[in-house]
């Protein structure tokens, strides 16, 4: 009865049942299982690990128990432990599908993704047919940038499986690396007519709009993404990303802000809002945002650039800081190896904001010479910086306030 009401997604029901069940037959191996699934449900993961691990305990050789337990270690995101239970499921029985395809989900998030695809290939050596595992190569494949065996791989996933809402997204997902974002779109819509209310496709969506400057469609998306999912922090990065694209400041900060309170550990919500502020001429908001990011990824060039700018060329005296700038702006070059062109026409803003204007001269000429034809717009300001730095002068932005 209580897997009836598990069948049915009555999950009280349910769990009153498989306790009774344990209760009644505490070596029940397949009452502990089948609590587990409710327990899970509930997000109660230890809970449910535990429940397993005494179904293993009695019955030492209960392969779905193994199963169950490493998808519960997956939902805790320790892959570790995740792995050395589909290792054990797949000794027991080495033709089980599911231990090779859950072993090479655990591999996919440690992005070790040779072994993960080794893992789909020997799920799919035992059943060909087995839909989940071509969906997981898939995936594989997109991580490695592999764009055509990625929608290879997904479309026999939906063939197999007529259709289903995640293969298509995700192959939507593989259309939008591709930059072929008109069949990315047909993907999503075919996602959202399967599930109206599929949060993902419309935020994806949004996502291909964007990037074919259909602002407003976008727009439009992502609201829909909000209404349906509140709590969707990418959702809101996204619309701010865009009506930041539309130069609509004050409503991207206003999205960015509600982004970081959703998800207050990501880097690259405080760059972008540091560069709304920057772009109202706000250098002293923009400069606490660059720290919070520099703070959580070290590692980010393109926020140690920004930062060495502001430093070097804001119109706020009490803001500027040669030394500094110079600093910040050898952290971006040395990140970047020392070939991006932007990060050298910051550090050339550094030095003659430091008084080394001879430097500065040098540096605008490398930054010249590294920049691309096609950046043809940029030159002229370029040009002007470096004939500034030869007449002894900084640059400093204009004051717009």
């Amino acid at each position: 009865r209580g897997r009836f009401w598990l069948k049915e997604a009555v999950w009280y029901k349910a769990f009153d049942d498989f306790n009774q069940a344990i209760k009644l037959n505490p070596k029940n191996i397949y009452a502990w299982g089948n609590r587990s699934l409710v327990r899970r449900h509930r997000r109660q993961f230890d809970e449910a690990i535990a429940d397993l691990s005494e179904a293993i305990r009695v019955d030492p050789a209960y392969v779905w128990a193994y199963i169950e337990r490493g998808r519960a270690w997956l939902d805790k995101q320790d892959y570790d432990r995740a792995i050395a239970d589909f290792d054990a499921a797949a000794k027991l029985d080495p033709k089980h599908v599911y231990a090779y395809n859950n072993r090479g989900i655990a591999w996919r998030y440690k992005r070790d993704y040779d072994k993960a695809l080794a893992d789909f290939d020997a799920a799919l050596r035992v059943d060909p047919k087995f839909s989940p595992a071509h969906h997981g190569r898939g995936l594989v494949w997109k991580e490695k940038r592999e764009y055509d065996k990625a929608v290879a791989d997904l479309t026999e996933a939906i063939r197999l499986n007529s259709g289903g809402t995640d293969a298509i997204n995700d192959r939507g997902r593989v259309w939008l690396d591709k930059q072929d974002y008109d069949k990315a779109i047909d993907d999503f819509d075919a996602a959202l007519r399967l599930d109206p209310a599929y949060v993902y496709a419309y935020n994806n969506r949004g996502l291909a709009h964007q990037r074919k400057r259909e602002y407003e469609a976008a727009i439009a998306d992502y609201d829909e993404a909000i209404r349906l999912n509140p709590s969707y922090a990418l959702a809101y990065e996204n619309r701010a990303l865009t009506r930041h694209a539309q130069r609509n400041y004050d409503q991207a900060i206003s999205d960015y802000d509600e982004a970081v309170r959703l998800n207050p550990r990501k880097p690259v919500v405080y760059y972008h809002r540091s560069r709304a502020w920057h772009e109202k001429h706000d250098d002293e908001k923009a400069l606490a945002n660059l720290g919070d990011s520099l703070r959580l990824e070290p590692r980010a060039s393109e926020a140690w650039n920004l930062r060495a700018w502001l430093r070097a060329t804001s119109p706020s005296d009490t803001l500027r800081n040669g030394p500094l700038a110079l600093d910040d702006a050898r952290r971006a070059c040395d990140l970047s190896f020392w070939r991006n062109w932007v990060y050298l026409d910051t550090l050339a803003a550094a030095y003659a904001e430091a008084g080394d204007f001879a430097a500065a001269v040098r540096w605008q000429v490398r930054a010249l010479e590294f920049m691309p034809d096609h950046e043809h717009v940029e030159y002229a300001g370029m040009q002007s910086r470096l004939e500034l730095y030869r007449s002894g002068r900084p640059y400093r932005e204009p004051n717009s306030r």
